[in-house]
């Protein structure tokens, strides 16, 4: 909350009390997450639907899609906003962070939902894992029925058409008003197709906004990943004989070279 970035002037806090401090902190938005809000209100705006924010891991995609969220919502552009994330470490997460963007409370969902048509609940914004939206597709088929629905999928590499959740997920969320798909990664090594991409690469640059890693890295919203090669040597016994290798280390930052 003040001076330097060194590791005296710091910390050490529990996940919790971690959030907790960061809610009272001033948060400012970068000039890549307002570009991708206002792109992305603007798509949704023209009647759009599917929105795709490709942005390097640690670029700050939740922040974005968070932003994104309030000004949908304060533009009387949907009423209920459901985030499906790949843990619940994240769930909470998005939930602190909903409700400092826009005060609202977010019902989270990990597990198995029982009370699916609850009144109350119709009037909810959610915040389920992906293995929990397989549990709750009545529910989220009422709800986009029944409200005009943003719907958050963060990682949505995690889930594939013609796999569980992929197909469990698009299928309960059909008639939701708009999608904003969140990824990092989107090409799968399984070669399949996640949902709500429809071909990442030939995605139209109106309905997206992409983050390369090396341009993260050097407007200095990531921090470059350094792999270090270590140097040593060592003998290899190949038919009775012993052959000596030796080898120096040399340290390579990723993204910044070709």
């Amino acid at each position: 909350r003040g001076g330097p970035t060194i590791t005296a002037n710091g910390a050490a806090l529990c996940a919790i009390c971690n959030l907790k401090k960061g809610s009272k902190m001033k948060t400012e938005i970068s000039s890549w997450q307002e570009a991708a809000m206002k792109k992305a209100v603007a798509y949704y705006r023209s009647g759009g639907r599917n929105f795709l924010i490709d942005a390097a891991p640690g670029a700050g995609k939740t922040y974005a899609a968070g932003k994104i969220a309030q000004a949908m919502l304060d533009a009387d552009l949907i009423d209920r906003v459901v985030v499906i994330a790949p843990r619940k470490k994240i769930v909470t997460q998005w939930a602190i962070l909903f409700k400092k963007l826009t005060g609202r409370e977010m019902m989270k969902v990990t597990g198995k939902v029982m009370e699916y048509f609850d009144p109350e609940h119709m009037k909810a914004d959610i915040c389920a894992t992906w293995a929990g939206v397989q549990t709750m597709g009545d529910y989220l088929q009422a709800l986009c029925r029944h409200s005009r629905v943003l719907v958050i999928g963060d990682e949505v590499h995690h889930a594939a058409l013609g796999a569980v959740w992929g197909d469990g997920t698009n299928h309960a969320l059909d008639d939701a008003k708009a999608v904003l798909a969140l990824t990092g990664t989107p090409i799968r090594s399984d070669g399949r197709e996640a949902i709500w991409l429809n071909d990442s690469i030939e995605v139209p640059q109106e309905q997206s906004h992409t983050v390369s890693y090396k341009e993260a890295i050097n407007a200095g919203w990531c921090v470059p990943v350094f792999l270090h090669c270590h140097g040593g040597a060592i003998d290899v016994g190949l038919r009775e004989r012993i052959v000596s290798v030796k080898d120096t280390g040399t340290v390579y930052p990723s993204g910044l070279q070709d």
